[in-house]
Order: structure tokens, then sequence, then C-alpha cells
């Protein structure tokens, strides 16, 4: 299926960059030149206010003592030149009697200052005050500073600036600059990264696709540590795990139909030879018919294991655990596989340390386990071996033991023995309960109470254990009611 362009991860995830980019920069542009008007307001208005103040004291050197300030507008217009922002020197009055020639613009245009009553009196007790005002049709902010002129302590008026406040306009273009720098490179970064963060889900995808032809070959092989290279190690091991889950189910499909055909190709020669007349006697036909029984029951055993295994893979067998005495299922396990035993000499051994010992968990189901553990034990012993059955407490476990003296398992056959009609020995495999799908259901058993089957075995014999929780017979109405 072919994604358009624009309904790619890839694009949106572009975009997505970008509006953050586009975001993110408009917001640091606005705030920075907030932040750095600010401060260059602040340093501006210092750096007025010392010259002014330096002027002012110049100024007041300048004039004799009765001398009047209009006297020396000469040297006022060389110092103010020099200065290098606008003046206007005003008389005790509160007149204008010189401005600097080069004085700003704007500030031209205002040609008397009409100070009020209480800046003059402020002014005669030394005091230097500033206020802003807006000018022109852009508002911009207008800076006034005015400080009073001494000589020897006698007022002799004061000096006035007026200068516009804010970010130079090269200052402002240098700013934008470097934004718009910066803005380029993160946009190529974001076209990078969001390459980077797409490409090994197009990969995953293509992967995706060729599963779905049947080819499992095809890996991630990310070196990736973040949550895209834990992705696709777990869509390799889910690919691998695939591939054995079919190969286990194709060979499952076999060893079904290997077993399903065994029994009835059985049945088909005996009742064909019935047919034909070739069993003609009363001995014989009841002899063939108890054969067709017990193969008929061996596909009663084989159908029911495999139901069985289904709902159990499909989670469809619920678990009900009570607290149950560990002898009952035993006994009754024992009991069942007696008959067996006995056609082939085994001697089964009983040992439980408490006959009032309890465990918690599904009675039926564990018998099932049992009862398979046993009937392995029978099937895969020689004549004239024990079987012995033992239930021991062990902290807060009950421990279940089904251990033979017995050949033993091959040690390469251990990790397979609970696989889906595996059988260690393959030359024998007559018997009504020789499903191979025996161990497979007490491992689920098992796994559907959260517990797990462990094996260990030797020439000596094999010995299948389980553990279930022990619950003091006191407390246990209390954790059950929970």
């Amino acid at each position: 299926m072919k994604i358009k362009f624009f309904r790619t991860i890839w694009w949106k995830l572009l975009v997505s960059y970008l509006c953050l980019i586009l975001i993110t920069t408009v917001i640091s542009y606005i705030l920075t030149t907030a932040t750095f008007r600010t401060i260059r307001i602040k340093e501006r208005q210092m750096e007025i206010e010392i010259r002014v103040e330096r002027i002012a004291r110049i100024i007041g050197e300048l004039c004799k003592e009765d001398e009047k300030i209009e006297n020396i507008k000469g040297n006022f217009n060389e110092i103010a030149r020099i200065s290098g922002i606008p003046l206007q020197m005003l008389n005790p009055e509160g007149k204008v009697v010189a401005f600097s020639r080069s004085s700003h613009p704007k500030f031209r245009q205002i040609k008397n200052i009409n100070l009020q009553p209480f800046e003059m009196r402020k002014l005669r007790e030394g005091k230097k005050f500033s206020y802003t005002q807006y000018y022109g049709e852009n508002r911009k902010k207008l800076y006034y500073y005015i400080c009073p002129i001494y000589r020897e302590g006698n007022f002799k008026g004061s000096l006035v600036t007026a200068v516009p406040l804010g970010l130079s306009r090269g200052f402002a273009i240098m700013l934008l600059n470097s934004v718009l720098i910066a803005t380029i490179i993160a946009f190529i970064l974001a076209v990078f990264l969001s390459r980077s963060f797409t490409r090994p889900i197009r990969r995953m995808g293509e992967a995706a696709q060729s599963m779905a032809h049947g080819d499992f070959t095809k890996k991630m092989k990310l070196s990736r540590k973040d949550e895209l290279g834990f992705l696709a190690d777990a869509f390799d091991e889910m690919s691998s795990q695939l591939k054995r889950n079919i190969e286990s189910r194709m060979k499952l499909m076999g060893d079904i139909s290997h077993d399903l055909s065994t029994p009835l190709t059985t049945i088909q020669a005996i009742a064909e030879a019935i047919c034909d007349g070739v069993i003609d006697t009363e001995e014989g036909r009841k002899k063939y018919l108890e054969s067709i029984l017990n193969q008929t029951r061996r596909l009663s055993f084989l159908i029911n294991d495999i139901t069985e295994l289904s709902k159990f893979e499909a989670g469809e067998v619920k678990i009900n655990k009570t607290l149950f005495d560990v002898v009952e299922p035993i006994q009754r396990a024992v009991e069942s596989a007696g008959f067996l035993a006995g056609k082939k000499e085994i001697q089964i051994e009983i040992s439980i340390e408490d006959e009032k010992l309890q465990a918690l968990g599904d009675m039926e189901k564990i018998l099932k386990a049992i009862q398979n553990l046993i009937n392995n034990a029978v099937q895969h012993n020689p004549p004239g071996t024990k079987i012995r059955i033992s239930a021991t407490k062990e902290k807060e476990k009950v421990l279940f033991s089904v251990e033979d003296n017995g050949q033993g398992i091959p040690e390469e056959e251990i990790e397979n023995i609970f696989n889906r009609f595996h059988k260690v020995d393959k030359a024998r495999t007559s018997g009504a309960s020789r499903s191979g799908l025996g161990l497979a259901i007490v491992e689920e058993i098992l796994k559907a109470h959260g517990e797990e089957i462990s094996v260990t075995s030797s020439q000596q014999g094999s010995r299948f254990f389980f553990y279930l929780p022990y619950l003091d017979p006191a407390s246990a109405d209390v954790f059950l009611d929970k």
C-alpha cells in the first residue's frame, strides 16, 4: 500500500517540528527583544544621566559667581557638540537660553520647556528628576532628564536633554538575522531528525509486508538504544517467534495427522478383513474388535488432549482455586494408573509428609497433572521399576514430586520434552494414551496456576516436580474470601 506524501508520518513529524520551531522562534524573538530593550533603556538612561550631570558641573564651573548663564552660550554649544546628546540650557526662571545644534530633530521642535513651579522648586533644592513622553505617529518614547546647574551653592539654571529610547535599527536587524539563521539551522536539523525517527518505522513496515508474504528473514537490526530500538528488537523477536510458531504448528499438524492416521488405518484394515470374511472365527473377531476398541480409545484420548490444549491456549480454561488435601488427588491418580502399572509390574509408592497437608489450587486440574506425570513414568520405564509420588511442605509451598528409577532422559532431550507430540523414544508409540501431549498439558495446567513444572534426570531415573501455595487452614477462609 502506497501512502500519500502528505499523509506520511515523516511529513506530519516535520510539520510538527516546524510549527514548534516557528512558535519557539517568535516567542524567543519577542522575549529577547523586550529583554534587550529593557536593558538597553536602563543603560542608556544611566549613560545620559551621567553625561548631563558631568556637563552641568562643567558649566557651573565656567559660569562666574555674578555672571548670568546666558553669557556662556559659546562654551555651551561646544560642550554640547562634544557630548553627543541633544541639550537645552535654562536660566533660573526656567526659560530656554541655549540649545545644542546637534539636538535630535524631534527635540529641536520643542523651543520652550515650561517647567512647573514644583519642578523649579526641586531644581533650586538641588534635586534632579526625569520623565518620559511619547511623540510621533509611531508613539516612540522620549526620555527627559533635568539636572540643576550650581556655582558655589548658587542656583544658576538647569540642563535638559530629551533622547529617544529603544533598540537601534542596526541592533534590531542583527538580532533578527541571528534568529533567522538559527531557524534555518533548526529546520535542517528537523528534516534529518524526522527522517531518523521515521526510517525505522518504514523499515518495520517493509519487514511486516515481507512477513505477510511468508518471508521471516528480514530483520530490523537497529543499534539504537531508545524506544525505537526497543520496538525494533521486539519486532525482530516477534518475527523469530512467529516463524517458530508457524514451523511448530506445521510440525504439530503433521504429528496430529500421523497420530490420527495410525489408529484409523488399523481400524480400516480390521474392518475390511471382517467384511471380506478373512476372519471367520468368533475368537478372531473378538480379538480384532478389542483391537478396534483400543484404537478408538487412543483416538478419544488424543482428541481430548488436543481439545484441552487448545482451550488452554485460547484462555478458556478457568482455574477455581480451593484449599484441598493433597492426599486425595495423589490417591486418585495412583488408582487410575494402577492397571497399566500392574501390567508392567511397576510398583507405585506414595510418600506424604502429613496426611492433613493442604495446598491451594484447582484440585481437578492438579489431579490431571499428576495422572499425566504418572502415566508418563509408567509408559517410559521398563518392567520391574518403581515410581515414587511424594508431597512435602517447603517453607510456604507444597512440593509435589513424581520420581522413577528408570533409564532417565537424555540431556539433549530435556528441554524438548514439554513440546507437543515430542517423544523421547520414537520407536515405542503404542499405548492408548501415548499422544505426546501429556507433559504439554501438565505445563499448561501449572502455568494457569502461576507455577512451573521442573525436571531433573540421570541414568538412575527422572524426577518431575512442581510447587503449589501452602495455606494454614486457620487463615485459609480469610484469604479465599479476598
